[in-house]
């Protein structure tokens, strides 16, 4: 179950031992790639494609390599001082005493890079536990206690998913840009009506690029893919990161946007550059000039309020979504220095 929130599984403290079998494997149909295990469990993994992570005397151990620990935090006293946060993992289980300990170690944590990682039993702490201090948790460990538990988090991982802020560009001119090669970004998923991907060709400014998702006169609806534009274009990807369409390949995770902002974690199944003609969209929003490059097609479509715009129709005047970023990209990572992109 892929997202930006890490999601574990816990089957080691179920007792009966099919029960913990028959978790293990229905947590893989869900979707689910990390599961906590007891050691004498690992050979399921002959069984299901999955990666087993052990608990041992407190420590967290991933293929025999010890990633961090489990702490419980009861009290004031449980807590602890930062030179004890090491390694990349730190699960916490917590009492009745909840939302301050979580606090406090998603700030120790975050400054320190060591992943927090809370263990819950319901969807209600979950939700809890990913509000918390506004940024959340970096991961949940489900414990379900049966496999009938498991469809309870069914969703959660989506329920994470980033929003960005969409604001309208005025197109101010639109041209014809040559030849170029172009990226189709087909998905393992079924893109809705209005969703779409965030690309650009400035990391400052994306557009809402829609799927093609609209029946046309010409060719029949492709749920699943985005025609994104050039290699060269940016994506906005799930971690904050910003990456090329020339990067993207299957397996990788991207992110499917909505016209209200929100957006879901979807996986790439294939990616397919062809050379095409283009057309270069030039827009102003909020005093800063943008552009993006697309296919010259009508089954290509820009965002608005109102609908979907196919990029062949797009005129001087009309209004398109944009997402936009203030600072610059270092390796699609954002800092805080002035860069300027034309």
């Amino acid at each position: 179950m892929k997202s930006g929130l890490i999601l574990w599984v816990r089957a080691d403290n179920i007792e009966d031992s099919g029960e913990r079998h028959r978790t293990v494997l229905e947590s893989v149909q869900r979707g689910y790639s990390e599961i906590v295990v007891r050691k004498e469990d690992l050979d399921l993994t002959s069984a299901a494609n999955f990666i087993p992570i052990v608990l041992d005397a407190g420590n967290i151990l991933i293929e025999g390599r010890r990633v961090g620990r489990l702490l419980t935090v009861r009290s004031a006293e449980d807590m602890p001082g930062d030179d004890e946060l090491e390694g990349e993992f730190l699960i916490v289980e917590t009492g009745d005493w909840k939302v301050i300990p979580l606090e406090n170690l998603i700030a120790q944590c975050s400054a320190r890079k060591v992943k927090l990682i809370a263990s819950v039993k319901s969807t209600s702490e979950a939700r809890l536990f990913m509000q918390t201090l506004e940024k959340g948790v970096d991961g949940l460990l489900i414990s379900p206690m049966s496999t009938s538990g498991l469809s309870e988090f069914t969703g959660i991982g989506e329920e994470h998913s980033k929003s960005f802020a969409l604001e309208e560009a005025e197109v101010i001119s639109v041209n014809q840009a040559g030849m170029g090669d172009r990226v189709c970004v087909d998905t393992c998923s079924l893109l809705e009506l209005g969703e779409g991907m965030l690309i650009g060709s400035q990391s400052s400014v994306s557009f809402l690029v829609h799927s093609e998702t609209l029946e046309t006169r010409y060719v029949n609806s492709r749920p699943f893919r985005v025609n994104a534009g050039p290699v060269h274009s940016y994506i906005v990807l799930p971690d904050g990161k910003t990456g090329y369409l020339s990067e993207l390949s299957s397996g990788r995770e991207i992110l499917a946007v909505r016209r209200d902002g929100s957006s879901r974690n979807v996986t790439v199944g294939r990616v397919k550059i062809e050379r095409r003609p283009l057309l270069l969209v030039q827009a102003k929003a909020a005093g800063k000039e943008c552009s993006i490059i697309l296919q010259n097609a009508e089954t290509v479509c820009l965002c608005s309020t109102k609908g979907v715009l196919p990029v062949t129709s797009v005129k001087k005047g009309d209004q398109v979504l944009v997402h936009i970023e203030h600072g610059g990209r270092h390796f699609g990572m954002k800092i805080d220095e002035t860069i300027h992109e034309r």
